[in-house]
């Protein structure tokens, strides 16, 4: 079941056990493209998780917007936070964003 992180920037240092065994199996079936219930707090971890990995930056890419499409119409905040994420994600590591791109209000 689904457990709030309560807040808007969780860490592993804030969290529960509760929360973390939640973040943790929430993250496992996102980054295989199965997306559950969330919040701000964890996407805002994963988020931090993926841009900071060491794994392949296609697979990252596919990550961040993966998360875009799943969760990006949940709020204006969390769209924003999503898309710019991928963005600057994308522009960082010389990628073109698999989408035709970002106006900051939606993914084509």
């Amino acid at each position: 079941p689904y457990v709030p992180s309560g807040c808007r920037c969780a860490s592993y240092d804030d969290m529960d056990e509760a929360q973390t065994a939640f973040y943790l199996s929430w993250r496992s079936q996102a980054v295989r493209g199965s997306y559950g219930d969330t919040d701000r707090g964890y996407l805002w971890l994963l988020l931090c998780e993926t841009v900071s990995s060491d794994r392949d930056s296609d697979r990252r890419l596919r990550v961040l917007e993966g998360l875009y499409r799943a969760y990006g119409q949940s709020s204006d905040s969390v769209r924003r936070l999503i898309g710019r994420t991928c963005t600057d994600y994308a522009f960082m590591t010389d990628q073109d964003p698999l989408w035709y791109g970002y106006s900051g209000d939606s993914m084509a």
